[in-house]
């Protein structure tokens, strides 16, 4: 249970007014924004090159050989998004300095 002021606030909110939004440092915003960004450029490419993959199925002649190339091509950016929201996640994680490990 958390421990509580003499105003009934808990001791970590104690100055903050009731209905106050936290400010948010231009940093902290660049940081979502590039993690949120990683996870976007990562799944779009995986999911639209799963959906063409899916289509040449339907195709009487598949060309097999150019599909996989095209999805090497996109497997680079693909691994581009992913490393770029774990870096911002492990950035974002050691940011946070109130919430123990």
């Amino acid at each position: 249970m958390p421990a509580v002021g003499p105003s009934g606030a808990s001791r970590g909110d104690a100055g903050a007014k009731p209905g106050a939004v936290r400010a948010v440092r231009p940093a902290s915003a660049a940081v979502t924004y590039v993690h949120l960004g990683g996870i976007l450029v990562a799944g779009g490419f995986a999911i639209v090159t799963d959906r063409a993959s899916i289509l040449l199925l339907r195709e009487a002649e598949p060309d097999y050989q150019r599909e996989l190339s095209r999805m090497g091509n996109v497997h680079v950016w693909v691994l581009g998004g992913l490393t770029v929201a774990a870096a911002s996640g492990l950035l974002m994680l050691l940011a946070d300095t109130s919430t123990p490990i």
